[in-house]
């Protein structure tokens, strides 16, 4: 399956979401691999595209979710030298589920 099938058919807002979702996991696709540029820009988009869903969608942290993408951002823009090492030594980005971390 392309990963276009899955928001395409959709409408809005849902859609932006999918695609927000969609931008995050490719921006950290690009980050493993160690591609600043690419990371960067996608991380961004994500950012910009998830905002609007903000402090969660249909049971997701999005709060969560892009407070993880502004740290790694920040690291990208860092000295380029010691931010593969940092960005290696962060926890792995998940897409939380608020009713399953919601403690109460």
């Amino acid at each position: 399956m392309v990963l276009e099938e899955i928001w395409l058919p959709e409408e809005y807002p849902l859609r932006l979401f999918y695609h927000g979702l969609i931008k995050a996991a490719v921006g950290l696709f690009h980050l493993e691999r160690q591609d600043r540029r690419g990371a960067s820009l996608k991380l961004k988009d994500a950012e910009r595209t998830l905002a609007p869903f903000l402090p969660e969608m249909m049971g997701f942290d999005i709060s969560r979710l892009l407070a993880d993408i502004k740290h790694r951002l920040a690291l990208i823009e860092s000295d380029p030298v010691s931010m593969q090492d940092a960005i290696d030594s962060l926890p792995v980005v998940i897409i939380h589920d608020t009713e399953i971390d919601d403690p109460s």
